[in-house]
């Protein structure tokens, strides 16, 4: 009579949790606990009763000690009635959040928005990155639904990829997360369940969207383009193993892309990042050194010396850093930095071009000093046609001023 009154009643399971834990006791035993269950199973309150021994509500823990006292195999019951039906999805939400904070991601991701991607790309040309054992488009609202259109799709895609190709570190989040998963559901803790799920949701979206951007990019398979996933976790800043891997799958990347369409792209000022893409782009992008970031349906390759020189032999790109900018396979243009790394009138080697690339991304943070989201959305597509068009001013003054020093000579 107890639960049903304070539950029917709507008042604050904090305090439903007092009331009932102080009825309960000296009147709940071992020999009676069944049977208060099986009643308040059959008046529909059983799950609201559960409730009240989720972390976020029994605090201290004494009503759960209290009831696993009775009977350890309660545990079973509070489980069933509070993993995920009572489970506070404000707590769950906010874990989620900080867990997509931790991960690869590039841009606030929501459970809801990526079990859409899921679909969409389950829908079209990643049917071979993963198996999905049930159809994530019968219904994604639920947080339980939601996670196990992650769980499964994260799966397949880590199945399809090369253990020896992601980062250690990495790959000791991705194993055994699962496992963790649960038990943080078992120990009703939302938020570090919800944590730990962004995490891998937040790793997941980059993975597709960056499978995704580059499958437009190189025009292959998406089993091809997973070839390519280090560039998508890597950053160029860091120990120096992990800046010659960086330089060693990008340089791989513009062989495929090919030469004339790296140096091809028309060139703009570096500064002209900052009216085209948020903070929460140019932080990765710069501070992290990360070197493939996809925006909405832009790809953004960076280039710098070293790479290049891997790619092509030389001495590089005609720039010390820059950022090429694609939509699906068609590049834009090129934000790049004026001059190259040089060292007494002669060509750098490859051991000053990586030594120096730390320098050059120091010498960038001054882009972010003042980084806002743009005031005006400006589109990359009218950004190339200027840069196109410089180019060929460029051209021409570069042909005039040839004539007339030959004139002179």
């Amino acid at each position: 009579m107890t639960v049903q009154y304070y539950v029917r009643a709507h008042a604050a399971r904090w305090l439903t949790r007092e009331r009932v834990l102080e009825a309960m006791r000296n009147r709940i035993t071992s020999a009676n606990v069944r049977d208060l269950v099986s009643l308040l199973a059959k008046l529909g309150i059983a799950e609201e009763f559960f409730d009240l021994a989720a972390v976020d509500v029994d605090r201290d823990g004494s009503f759960r000690r209290f009831l696993l006292t009775l009977d350890p195999v309660l545990l079973d019951a509070i489980r069933h009635y509070s993993a995920w039906n009572a489970i506070n999805p404000k707590l769950f939400f906010e874990g989620f959040a900080v867990g997509v904070a931790d991960s690869f991601a590039t841009v606030v991701v929501d459970l809801g928005r990526l079990a859409q991607l899921i679909v969409r790309v389950q829908q079209e040309q990643f049917r071979t990155l993963y198996l999905l054992s049930t159809d994530p488009a019968a219904g994604v609202l639920r947080i339980d639904q939601q996670a196990l259109v992650v769980r499964q799709a994260f799966s397949g895609v880590v199945a399809s990829l090369n253990p020896a190709a992601v980062p250690d570190k990495v790959l000791g989040v991705w194993r055994g997360w699962e496992q963790e998963f649960e038990r943080h559901l078992e120990n009703l803790d939302p938020f570090e369940a919800g944590r730990l799920l962004g995490r891998i949701a937040g790793d997941l979206w980059q993975l597709l969207t960056g499978i995704a951007a580059l499958v437009k990019l190189l025009r292959v398979t998406a089993r091809a383009a997973a070839r390519y996933v280090p560039l998508l976790l890597q950053t160029v800043r860091g120990v120096a193993a992990q800046g010659r891997l960086v330089v060693r799958e990008l340089a791989a990347l513009l062989v495929a892309l090919g030469k004339g369409a790296v140096e091809g792209a028309p060139r703009v000022g570096m500064a002209l990042l900052r009216t085209l893409f948020p903070p929460e782009v140019l932080r990765p992008l710069i501070q992290q050194g990360r070197a493939l970031l996809v925006h909405g349906d832009l790809s953004l390759t960076v280039v710098f010396q070293a790479a290049h020189a891997e790619a092509f032999g030389g001495a590089g790109a005609g720039t010390r850093f820059g950022v090429r900018v694609s939509r699906e396979s068609k590049p834009l243009f090129m934000a790049a930095m004026s001059e190259t790394v040089s060292s007494a009138g002669r060509q750098a080697t490859r051991a000053e071009l990586d030594e120096a690339l730390d320098a050059i991304l120091g010498g960038l943070d001054d882009l972010l000093t003042e980084a806002k989201a743009p005031t005006v959305v400006n589109d990359a597509s009218a950004a190339a046609i200027k840069a196109a068009r410089a180019a060929q001013l460029e051209q021409r003054l570069s042909t005039h001023l040839n004539k007339r020093l030959q004139e002179v000579a």
